[in-house]
């Protein structure tokens, strides 16, 4: 099985179409989240090594509450608890039965 999550956790595809499908349980989603704040955490310290300013002070923490911050409207849903986003920017992976490597690639990319 394919994962670039850790521990016992399942693939980013069946993640993503747990939460467009509206089946993703409260562990699913904080999976999901954690993938996407460890990513937003790694492009954060990669545009501060070609000199951008991101953090304020030197704690290494504010990478993480900023990637936190960022990722936050993602995981918002409607009245009806749908996760609207997800399902807007993954409804042609779900329609076509994408590979595993085009969910991480299109999610590297939201």
């Amino acid at each position: 099985m394919n994962t670039i999550l850790h521990g016992n956790t399942l693939p980013v595809s069946e993640l993503i179409l747990m939460i467009c499908r509206g089946t993703a349980d409260d562990r699913a989603v904080t999976q999901l989240a954690n993938l996407c704040i460890d990513m937003a955490t790694g492009y954060l310290k990669y545009l501060e090594s070609t000199g951008r300013r991101i953090r304020e002070t030197d704690d290494k923490g504010e990478y993480y509450r900023i990637a936190a911050d960022g990722i936050a409207e993602l995981f918002t849903r409607d009245a009806k608890g749908q996760y609207l986003i997800w399902r807007r920017v993954f409804a042609g992976l779900v329609v076509h039965q994408a590979l595993e490597h085009e969910w991480q690639s299109l999610l590297r990319r939201l």
